[in-house]
């Protein structure tokens, strides 16, 4: 007799595995597809070797998983992800834009957007807390907007009829920023960021002061360059203006008021210290401890009345005592009145 064997998955689990599964998917088929551009255009089928630059990303992203610590080793999976990417992208933008065949039905010019956009659902899976589908999923918004803008930058490279217009001066520059744009978004997995991100209001001062650098470099290290390329791109070399312009000016704007708010308010909303009396008590002790106060004020009371009472006393001794003396000095008195 046959036994049937019921496996039993919670759903979470399912879905974890599911979303593990399509975080391997995503990034083996983007390694296949640049790999293949340097296969098909340089004639050597030993460019697929340069799969195992991703195995040390790889091996961490799966000691994490294995360890449930995927969200601490997630900022160093970027980071081992992005250098041989950036190198791999590269090679292709740098030396073989000008060897890809205009007419080829598969690998062209606008092919290349396809697999560096899967970059940016590398990044969706690397951060997603949980994979299990939600109303209401928590997203990154300004750091996948980022990666769109990279890639909508890439372009002037990209396509044939902008990169005959611009020198190879620029075309460096483009490269460059783009790179350091994606290096930068490692910090976007750090766990001060991620604090100062959720909590805001229970964010401490370590929290705010490396949330105030990131948004102060992602200001001027990625949007301002990114706003100044764009301008030269249209006002220079008369290539089509991007929305993206809008987008990094009004980054740069609200970056630097978010440093401002974070800089100035706090200090404004500091608790004012409490002036101490000259009993040594607070406005907001005297109120909270009442009884305390009465207490010490009945026994100074005591203390005045025991003063009196002994001061009383030493005026009925004084007196007496000067009687006594009058007595002494004055015998004859004594007798006349007797």
């Amino acid at each position: 007799m046959c036994k049937r064997v019921r496996l039993k998955i919670s759903r979470p689990m399912l879905f974890n595995w599911i979303g593990r599964c399509l975080f391997f998917s995503v990034l083996l088929v983007q390694i296949l597809l640049f790999n293949q551009y340097l296969v098909s255009y340089e004639d050597k089928y030993s460019f697929q070797a340069f799969t195992l630059a991703y195995i040390p990303a790889m091996l961490l992203w799966v000691k994490g998983q294995m360890n449930y610590r995927q969200r601490e080793v997630a900022a160093g999976v970027w980071f081992l992800y992005v250098l041989p990417l950036c190198i791999h992208s590269g090679w292709i933008l740098g030396t073989l834009i000008s060897k890809i065949d205009v007419d080829s039905p598969g690998l062209d010019h606008g092919f290349v957007k396809y697999p560096l956009s899967a970059t940016l659902l590398v990044y969706m899976l690397l951060d997603a807390e949980d994979f299990e589908p939600k109303l209401y999923m928590s997203l990154n918004w300004p750091v996948l907007i980022d990666i769109f803008d990279v890639i909508n930058l890439l372009d002037a490279i990209i396509d044939p009829r902008k990169n005959e217009l611009l020198p190879n001066d620029v075309q460096y520059c483009i490269c460059a920023f783009a790179i350091l744009s994606l290096l930068l978004l490692t910090f976007s997995f750090a766990i001060p960021v991620r604090e100062a991100l959720k909590n805001s209001d229970e964010a401490s001062k370590t929290q705010v002061r490396i949330y105030i650098v990131y948004l102060l470099v992602q200001a001027i290290a990625v949007n301002l360059p990114f706003l100044v390329i764009r301008f030269v791109l249209h006002y220079t070399y008369k290539i089509g203006a991007s929305v993206f312009a809008f987008k990094n000016l009004l980054l740069i704007v609200t970056n630097f008021i978010k440093v401002n708010f974070d800089c100035c308010v706090p200090a404004e909303n500091e608790p004012e210290q409490p002036a101490i009396s000259a009993n040594g008590l607070t406005p907001s002790n005297t109120e909270e401890s009442g009884s305390v106060i009465q207490s010490m004020q009945s026994s100074r009371m005591d203390d005045v009345s025991s003063i009196a009472s002994s001061g009383k006393r030493a005026n009925r001794e004084e007196r007496l005592r000067s009687r006594l003396v009058q007595d002494r000095e004055d015998p004859e008195e004594i007798i006349v009145l007797s």
